[in-house]
């Protein structure tokens, strides 16, 4: 199995069971949302911060595949981060994406994947739109702490 089929097959394992994926009502969880009015694309992060850390973290998304596989994927990675390594690591994968030679060495290995989507510019805003959605949650809540 070559590496375009491995990353096919993880696309398709998050976008068909997204991990994360649901609506929490509780007043904890903070939300912040994005929608793409050229596609229909639209995603709803929810976190609940508590000492400086993500404890949880849910999405619900409408859209294709990418959309929900990177959400689902950001969602596995971030979840129990310390929110400082969380904007870290988001700040270095939004870089990866948005930069054509940039190769990020230390990127978590399941998000390889969307190294290739550098080669397809109108779906980089797929991927990143869950990762844009929770980074600003996140600056809004330092700024408003600060």
């Amino acid at each position: 199995m070559d590496q375009n089929q491995i990353y096919r097959k993880l696309i398709l394992k998050h976008y068909k069971k997204p991990q994360n994926e649901g609506y929490i009502e509780d007043k904890r969880y903070l939300i912040s949302s994005k929608s793409n009015i050229s596609c229909g694309d639209s995603i709803a992060i929810q976190v609940y911060i508590d000492n400086y850390s993500i404890i949880d973290i849910k999405f619900t998304a409408n859209g294709c595949s990418l959309l929900i596989a990177s959400a689902s994927l950001m969602t596995t990675i971030i979840k129990k981060q310390k929110l400082m390594k969380s904007l870290e690591q988001i700040n270095l994968f939004l870089k990866t994406l948005e930069t054509k030679d940039y190769i990020n060495p230390d990127l978590n290995t399941e998000l390889k994947v969307f190294e290739l989507i550098k080669n397809f510019p109108s779906k980089i805003n797929c991927v990143a739109m869950p990762w844009q959605t929770l980074l600003q949650l996140l600056n809004d809540i330092n700024t408003f702490q600060n």
